[in-house]
């Protein structure tokens, strides 16, 4: 009998090599909760709550948001979105409740909070289902139940659990095969494999069959998602979407490390490790992301930076997360709030120095992949002297692209002068699509998706030739990177963006001296046919146009771009449009306009030209 236990003990604890299958069945074994935090995490959970006063504050805000869920009088309910397609809202705040006062009951042992995890997971599993037709609904479902199932297993009656467990088995585990999430490469794939894990490890006991082949699965497939972070850490869907992915990505990571001590290799993946300090340069000076692709530019936090954090040691990762903490805004969104008790498991696993050191002096971060991009911080003290330039490459056909190839934002004096509109809401346009028989979804060249104005070209910072759309798979690549206390930034290759409208078009974009922007396109008209080029940037700032150029003011503080062209008998005209669509699916866009110039060049000849805003 000792033998027997002392064999099992050796068998969970030791890890299983990178890349290699563990003993599935292993789970059997290990108690619960087994998920993300064990008993033994919590304990030096609590000793950090004592000893770190951002810890603490971490903790305190969970518990009076715990509170907040369990007085709550929305039921929860089988309803979809305004375009009928989502069971997501639900399923979210599924997750959210549960998360919060799963993590309470375990740190407090109040029975309110267990009350209010128990009612929640009869409501969700006497559900018809958990609507497999927009499987993400299901994913989140899925880790909101074996989560309250895991945490609390210890308070739940058999019969609750029981339930809870015949609800995953049903609506999840047995529902994933053929779905076309297992074969992506995106954040479906690490939002449904990280729930459908949760559920097969939290339920392994009931379903040991179905649950060994799910986490198979889950395993094998998810590599193809790893692999969109190669070779340098750039997410290719955003700041959003890594928000999101990247979010479910590390707790199925934590998951498999916490019950089988490896994640089989999955976070060896090039670029992986690499992406939490991807998103930390994605963060200007004005306090916006770089919101390229469906992402929008206001700052909300980044979970899973915690652990990136602590896998890395390095609590320097955290500086954002700890600000927005600090400031009351950590769980003012509630589309993000439902991941805050992951930040708490994960706080238990690093150690807090009482004050982050300043961040690396390095002041340009580029990669490759997907969506090549080109990120400049002059610094991170807050002075109105720091600079942000972000720009990016990329086709407009990868998942929730935009005709952006060759856009920029830009930050000086602590404001946003080059910004990005944003994601268009999907619920709006789908439905509005409908009558047309058009899909939000399509990325092909004749795809609606582009006839909504956010997502093409003319709303962003980058050039139209003719009034015609971006070439979708036509791929923008970055090359010749600077990086000199002179000049920092790199060139864009976008002939394949505007094969068929320009013989070639290549766009430098450059910091100078650490100060101010040049934005160079040197392009080639067709040898038959000229080329009506607009320039545009989108702004937040007041615009006038001057003969001098175009006069920017916001803030107190006043810019002015001007376009030089290197050929005297080629003259710009500068201008400014509205920053809104006209079709029954736009939105507003208050506050901004978008300003630049337009450019005829004759056929066959070549002009570049040069940009300054300053």
């Amino acid at each position: 009998m000792l033998l027997t236990l002392i064999i099992s003990i050796l068998t969970l604890t030791a890890s299983v090599p990178a890349g290699d299958m563990p003993d599935w069945d292993a789970a059997i074994d290990k108690a619960h909760p087994r998920l993300l935090m064990s008993d033994t995490e919590m304990k030096a959970l609590r000793k950090n709550i004592r000893r770190n006063k951002d810890v603490k504050l971490l903790h305190k805000s969970i518990l009076a948001h715990a509170d907040e869920c369990v007085d709550d009088t929305v039921q929860l309910s089988y309803r979809l979105d305004a375009s009928g397609t989502r069971l997501l809202e639900q399923s979210r705040y599924a997750l959210e409740r549960i998360f919060f006062c799963a993590y309470a009951w375990r740190m407090t042992g109040k029975g309110k909070y267990l009350s209010r995890v128990r009612d929640d997971i009869l409501t969700v599993c006497a559900f018809p289902d958990w609507h497999t037709k927009h499987f993400l609904d299901t994913g989140e479902m899925a880790l909101a139940v074996a989560i309250g199932l895991d945490w609390c297993y210890g308070g739940l009656p058999p019969a609750v659990r029981d339930e809870a467990a015949a609800a995953m088995e049903r609506f999840a585990l047995s529902r994933y095969k053929g779905q076309w999430f297992t074969r992506q490469d995106h954040n479906w794939n690490q939002v449904c494999y990280a729930g459908l894990a949760a559920a097969a490890l939290a339920a392994y006991e009931w379903y040991p069959s179905v649950s060994r082949e799910l986490l198979e699965s889950a395993v094998t497939d998810n590599r193809k998602a790893m692999k969109m972070y190669g070779p340098d850490g750039i997410y290719p869907e955003g700041y959003d979407y890594w928000a999101y992915g990247t979010g479910f990505e590390t707790m199925l990571l934590e998951m498999l490390g916490g019950v089988y001590g490896s994640d089989t290799g999955l976070s060896d993946a090039p670029g992986f490790m690499q992406t939490g300090t991807f998103m930390k340069y994605m963060v200007g000076t004005s306090g916006k992301c770089f919101s390229y692709s469906d992402s929008d530019e206001e700052l909300y936090p980044l979970y899973a930076m915690w652990w990136f954090a602590a896998k890395l040691s390095r609590p320097d990762l955290l500086d954002g997360e700890l600000a927005l903490l600090r400031s009351g805004k950590y769980f003012t969104d509630r589309d993000w709030m439902r991941f805050a008790p992951f930040s708490a498991c994960m706080a238990a696993k690093i150690s807090m120095p009482r004050r982050i050191a300043a961040s690396d002096e390095v002041k340009l971060f580029c990669g490759n992949g997907p969506v090549p991009v080109v990120l400049i911080r002059t610094g991170w003290k807050g002075s109105p002297s720091e600079r942000y330039l972000a720009f990016k490459g990329g086709r407009a056909s990868y998942n929730h692209g935009h005709m952006d190839a060759g856009s920029f934002v830009y930050d000086a004096f602590g404001l946003r002068w080059a910004c990005d509109l944003g994601t268009q809401p999907y619920a709006k346009v789908e439905n509005a699509l409908k009558k047309y028989n058009g899909s939000f979804w399509n990325r092909k060249q004749t795809s609606f998706r582009w006839k909504v104005f956010r997502l093409c070209n003319k709303a962003h910072n980058t050039l139209t030739v003719g009034s015609q759309q971006h070439n979708v798979d036509g791929e923008a690549k970055i090359f010749n990177v600077i990086d000199t206390d002179e000049a920092r930034g790199a060139s864009i290759d976008l002939t394949p963006v505007f094969a068929g409208q320009l013989s070639s078009a290549f766009r430098k974009i450059l910091l100078i001296d650490d100060d101010w922007l040049s934005v160079s396109d040197s392009l080639t008209a067709l040898a038959d046919t000229p080329a009506e080029v607009e320039w545009r940037m989108v702004t937040d700032a007041a615009a006038a146009v001057t003969p001098k150029g175009i006069l920017l003011e916001q803030g107190g503080h006043r810019m002015l771009l001007t376009a030089t062209p290197d050929d005297p008998s080629i003259g710009v005209e500068y201008k400014t449009w509205p920053a809104f669509g006209t079709e029954e699916w736009d939105v507003p866009s208050p506050g901004k306009c978008i300003v630049g110039y337009s450019v005829a060049i004759p056929a066959g000849k070549s002009c570049t030209i040069d940009v300054s805003l300053r």
